[in-house]
């Protein structure tokens, strides 16, 4: 195992349980699904398309646009939140597998050569 993945471990042991209910991966989520939605809202107003704008001018009620771009936005966050913790969790255990199997590899002594005789 090499510096970068101690520290992780060290990290994760410590830190992994807050890490789940951490607000800064709910941002960062949150933001992502804020650029999608501004940029569905660019698509749609920049005349891109003329037929949509004209659909969308005529069926589609600006309140209801913004609270289904607010939940696609909230969505995004809480997945990305549990996808992130996941990840982590999931290299924190690779990485304790390593760690037992190098140990287990180096308590074990050298196996005695059969020869014949």
């Amino acid at each position: 195992m090499n510096q970068e993945d101690r520290k992780f471990m060290e990290y994760w042991e410590a830190c992994g349980e807050s890490e789940k209910n951490s607000p800064k991966p709910l941002l960062m989520g949150f933001s992502s699904g804020l650029v999608f939605g501004v940029a569905t809202l660019v698509s749609l107003f920049s005349g891109w398309d003329k037929r949509a704008g004209m659909v969308a001018n005529s069926r589609l009620n600006m309140g209801l646009l913004l609270l289904i771009i607010l939940a696609v936005a909230v969505f995004i966050a809480y997945f990305y939140r549990i996808y992130r913790w996941e990840r982590n969790e999931e290299h924190y255990q690779s990485l304790l597998a390593k760690k037992k199997r190098e140990n287990k590899d180096t308590m074990q002594p050298p196996a005695a050569e059969n020869g014949l005789t």
